[in-house]
């Protein structure tokens, strides 16, 4: 399991992951400006590491799997997997949380610059960016605007920060060819589990859903799903909302 962060903090991910059925080495690292500045410095860190992880995992016959949060779920993974496309054999499994694929509202930036101005990573983020638009280009076949690896988004309804997160393909969440998966969908949770934009990070139906999608990386079902987790954010806040975040929005 890879798992890249801007600054070093702890979620469940990091502790769970390792005791999980026959358990999974955790890798990080923290990326160039916390990850607030050009998002494709960041993914040119995400293949780097890609390729020298791989290059060690031997016991998994050179791949691993992958994990993000916001820009790390849906950016600098999928920015890394489309313009270096030879590290995608690599990886074989792709799980991305709250991943802005088609961007976040444009209204985020003109709010910040009421707070000394919008930050980069928040200007190529934004829905209506060239950064966006390249992301989703389909002028050939290694189009990030697709799922280049096996790949499951999970994202949740009430996300503060990526909009329009809805329940069909116009959700920024939404990849082509991936597992997409909302919380707040009657087969899940539904309407009433409330999960914002941090707390996928440790929302423990989010990580029943991961975690599930780890250990089954093609075969993963909503039979497996823990209906038990829903609601119940607070079994994973004590532990992990208390240490230190780093930026949330760049982890991978």
């Amino acid at each position: 399991m890879f798992k890249i962060m801007c600054g070093h903090y702890q979620t469940p991910y990091n502790v769970q992951l390792s005791n999980l059925g026959v358990g999974y080495d955790i890798c990080w690292a923290d990326l160039p400006h916390r990850s607030v500045l050009d998002v494709q410095l960041s993914a040119e860190y995400v293949a780097y590491i890609i390729g020298y992880l791989a290059k060690r995992s031997v016991a998994t016959d050179n791949k691993i799997q992958v994990i993000g949060h916001s820009q790390g779920g849906g950016n600098d993974i999928q920015w890394a997997l489309t313009f270096w496309p030879s590290i995608q054999k690599h990886v074989t499994n792709y799980v991305a949380l709250s991943g802005p694929f088609k961007g976040i509202s444009p209204h985020i930036c003109k709010r910040l610059s009421f707070l000394g101005g919008c930050i980069p990573v928040v200007v190529q983020l934004s829905a209506n960016s060239n950064y966006i638009a390249a992301q989703n280009s389909i002028v050939d076949g290694n189009s990030g605007a697709k799922a280049l690896v096996p790949t499951t988004s999970i994202y949740t309804r009430y996300d503060e920060v990526i909009q329009n997160q809805a329940y069909d393909e116009s959700a920024s969440s939404y990849l082509p060819g991936a597992k997409v998966l909302a919380l707040q969908n009657s087969s899940l949770c539904g309407k009433r589990h409330i999960s914002n934009h941090a707390e996928m990070t440790f929302d423990p139906a989010a990580f029943n859903l991961a975690a599930d999608a780890i250990q089954h990386p093609r075969s993963s079902s909503l039979e497996n799903f823990d209906r038990s987790t829903c609601g119940h954010q607070g079994m994973f806040r004590a532990p992990f909302i208390l240490n230190h975040w780093g930026c949330v929005h760049g982890s991978i």
